[in-house]
């Protein structure tokens, strides 16, 4: 669980509002990524592994899911869901009225810089389709890579069967 570092109500109050206020103006990846950070200082600088654990508990089994919330935090990418992001503010101790400041940050980020997809949930887009060359040059890649090693192995044994054909057979002396 995130630490609370100790400070007087009254200091994380004028800090709540000091970042809903810098959220009402976000919109770039960049501006909510000061926003995380900020929250994330104030919680007592939790380790990103424990904000992602508490955010995302059970999904920690591989580093997929840590890095893409170290992204999210370094202003690299957007949450691909406001869910997402959701947990995660949760997870960093955000209050109510910060929740719906991070979550219109969000929306009116997603609708900068993404406008043809207006605040749709990322996650329900149809994956883009390849073009057909791509696909075949990613076809052939799966089959030399299955066949390659077989046909190595093939080759290998034929040589050594013929070196041991080509051998004169041994004589035993009686």
């Amino acid at each position: 669980m995130p630490r609370v570092s100790e400070q007087t109500p009254d200091a994380r109050e004028g800090q709540s509002e000091e970042l809903v206020k810098s959220l009402e103006t976000a919109t770039t990846p960049a501006a909510l990524s000061t926003a995380l950070s900020r929250l994330r200082r104030r919680t007592g600088q939790s380790a990103i592994s424990d904000l992602t654990q508490a955010a995302f508990p059970g999904r920690l089994k591989d580093d997929l899911v840590l890095m893409t919330v170290m992204r999210w935090i370094d202003g690299e990418v957007l949450p691909d869901t406001w869910l997402h992001l959701k947990n995660l503010v949760r997870a960093m101790g955000a209050t109510d009225h910060e929740v719906e400041a991070f979550h219109r940050a969000y929306t009116r980020t997603v609708d900068t810089h993404l406008p043809a997809w207006s605040s749709q949930d990322l996650s329900a887009l149809e994956a883009v389709s390849r073009s057909s060359k791509e696909r075949r040059a990613s076809q052939r890649d799966w089959i030399m890579a299955a066949v390659g090693p077989g046909i190595i192995i093939l080759l290998l044994t034929a040589y050594t069967a013929g070196l041991r054909a080509g051998s004169p057979p041994s004589t035993v002396a009686r």
